[in-house]
């Protein structure tokens, strides 16, 4: 009997620990997230047939943010481990960012049988400041959309990061523009390119989509201007590209 009332009493503060202290900050909206992917200007690239050289986008912009290191978190035998990588699902309230990972989960304690399986599909996540954007806790995402830490003290050691904001675009809006310029081939001094633009949300929608090919004399010469963009060709062979972007496609 002592032992099972030792248990129960061990259940008990396992519960209250992942139960007793959820909140729920204000959600900010889920989409489908890509980030800009154009490279900067006076950028010497190298590229294969087939592949791409430019890629610009236009659409609407919103913050995520980059955890560079591994933050532990755990209490009485329930743990989550948070890798580095970046957090794109971001709830928040009056003074903090609550980032939930996409492919960590949390890992229940062995005695915690009663919530073993409902744990392992509870994403991790942590809990940061807005003021200096430093890890303050760890937490995990039920099911509901709550957030919860794992308990009073739920960082391992000192590590509290200080995660970097990126800039990102939202793909799931009608606004959303892509233009990609492709290497498409090389011969007799021909350069030919292939572009593409999508209009539209090309997730959930049918974007449209126009495509055409550009053909360049290079003996007349090396610079080559496409989509508002200025290139200078260093070096071109049948299958490999060599080249200086002078100014960055057109985003309109």
């Amino acid at each position: 009997m002592k032992i099972r009332r030792k248990i129960m009493l061990i259940l008990a503060v396992i519960m209250a620990g992942l139960w007793g202290c959820a909140s729920t900050p204000d959600s900010v909206e889920r989409v489908v997230k890509v980030m800009y992917l154009g490279p900067d200007t006076n950028h010497t690239g190298q590229v294969e047939a087939g592949k791409i050289m430019l890629q610009t986008q236009k659409g609407d912009f919103f913050n995520a943010y980059e955890l560079s290191e591994a933050v532990i978190g755990s209490f009485l035998g329930n743990s989550c481990t948070v890798s580095p990588q970046l957090l794109i699902n971001i709830r928040q309230d009056d003074e903090f960012y609550y980032g939930i990972s996409g492919k960590d989960y949390a890992k229940p304690s062995p005695m915690n049988w009663q919530m073993k399986d409902y744990l392992r599909t509870c994403p991790c996540g942590v809990k940061f400041s807005k003021k200096d954007l430093k890890v303050v806790e760890v937490v995990f995402e039920h099911k509901n959309g709550t957030i919860d830490k794992m308990g009073p003290n739920s960082i391992n050691g000192n590590a509290q990061p200080v995660l970097k904001q990126v800039t990102m675009i939202d793909m799931q809006t009608p606004s959303f523009l892509r233009k990609t310029l492709k290497f498409d081939s090389f011969a007799d001094d021909f350069l030919t390119l292939r572009y593409m633009e999508e209009r539209g949300n090309p997730v959930s929608g049918t974007p449209d989509v126009t495509e055409r090919m550009y053909e360049f004399d290079l003996q007349m010469s090396k610079t080559i201007n496409v989509q508002g963009a200025k290139i200078e060709i260093l070096d071109a062979r049948p299958g490999k590209l060599t080249y200086k972007i002078i100014r960055q496609m057109s985003v309109e």
